[in-house]
């Protein structure tokens, strides 16, 4: 048990260190455009934005946030890939009268909820900090006066007129990235904004958006590891002619192939309300989720306002799990 719980740990937490080492700059990406696209005419694509934040602030403006990401990542990933995998062991070894198969597909579902939320203890406060040093403390979709309704909202002609009004009238522009009011360099240091945090909301400020991330990640990681654990299963029956068992390993080819379908399915299915998250975790008026949602809906309409960020979600998600999951499966025991 002892060498178990060893072993996987450092298997999970070279994981968690390769797979931010790599994704960073997309999840800074990713950030912005979720948070702030509100904020110019004619949102930017992603690899626009990246382009336009490497030009305006460098490389450093890319891996912003990384230091306290990965402070808080090793302890999360070693947290969610541990208890997923003992919740599995522990409901084949059985609970009071329930045994439940390893490979069931109640196994993984119980184990992948389980896991989002205890790891969600530690992915919490690092979002709060992270995604503040990642917009810079600049001004953010909510924050910001409404803009005037497209035309397919001809009936929204007059919600947040006066909002929008100052705008118009002192020729205000939408900005770029580059052009956003950024905070000073000194007051993006993580020991800063988490001062901040505590001083306006005391310590339970770092858990904001815990349960907004549950509705976010659950559904992610139950999505995520069924898919994932029948890819492997399916792989394991009719490629390698034997069934799935605890102790299968894959060849390296097949973790990556599982994890990366599985990934862009469960990144594509959670980027709505991971949006919706962004936004109330790093704005400064504290709406709720409901406030956020409807705005979007003015602003950009349904559709698009759920799947703003898609793509570098996507590539950001996509090479974070196969590189996490395939070190973690090639390294367990």
């Amino acid at each position: 048990m002892v060498e178990f719980f060893s072993v996987n740990l450092i298997a999970s937490s070279v994981a968690a260190l390769a797979a931010r080492m790599t994704t960073h700059p997309m999840d800074t990406v990713k950030t912005r455009i979720q948070a702030d696209a509100g904020l110019r005419e004619t949102p930017v694509g992603a690899r626009t934005a990246l382009l336009d934040i490497f030009r305006s602030e460098g490389l450093r403006g890319l891996y912003r946030g990384l230091p306290v990401a990965l402070v808080f990542s090793v302890p999360a990933v070693s947290v969610y890939l541990y208890a997923y995998d003992e919740t599995k062991r522990v409901l084949a070894a059985g609970v009071g009268p329930v045994q439940v198969a390893e490979t069931s597909p109640v196994a993984h579902f119980t184990a992948a909820v389980l896991a989002e939320m205890l790891s969600g203890l530690f992915w919490t406060p690092l979002e709060m900090v992270k995604n503040r040093q990642q917009m810079g403390h600049g001004k953010t979709y909510i924050d910001a006066p409404l803009a005037v309704p497209r035309s397919r909202h001809p009936s929204m002609s007059s919600i947040g007129s006066s909002a929008t009004a100052p705008l118009l009238e002192t020729g205000i522009q939408r900005q770029s990235y580059s052009s956003l009011p950024r905070a000073a360099s000194g007051d993006l240091s993580a020991l800063a904004i988490a001062r901040r945090i505590y001083q306006q909301r005391g310590i339970v400020g770092f858990q904001k958006g815990y349960w907004l991330s549950l509705c976010v990640f659950v559904p992610y990681s139950v999505a995520y590891f069924l898919s994932y654990e029948q890819l492997k299963s399916l792989y394991s029956t009719h490629v390698l002619d034997r069934p799935l068992t605890s102790d299968t390993k894959l060849p390296f080819s097949a973790y990556l192939m599982c994890a990366g379908v599985s990934g862009s399915l469960a990144a594509s299915i959670s980027n709505p309300l991971d949006r919706v998250r962004t936004i109330v975790q790093v704005s400064n008026k504290r709406p709720s989720a409901w406030t956020v949602i409807r705005q979007l809906a003015r602003e950009e309409g349904w559709w698009k306002g759920a799947t703003r960020g898609l793509v570098p979600r996507v590539v950001w998600v996509v090479p974070s799990v196969v590189i996490s999951m395939t070190v973690y499966e090639m390294l367990k025991v």
